[in-house]
């Protein structure tokens, strides 16, 4: 998931991220895993990507 095309992939996103994966922000947001395949893969059309990994 580091790399850009595989970040932007939807089919690998959903094979690799367990249906009930849970990501815990920094800003203490929760991200499930329905939320963190539409941010990144939106990302891929536009020039600032929705989520940043740290």
């Amino acid at each position: 998931m580091l790399k850009a095309p595989t970040r932007s992939d939807p089919r690998f996103l959903d094979a690799v991220l367990d249906d009930s994966m849970i990501e815990f922000g920094k800003s203490g947001f929760e991200y499930d895993k329905r939320s963190i395949l539409a941010a990144l893969t939106d990302s891929r059309n536009s020039q600032r990507p929705t989520i940043i990994w740290r």
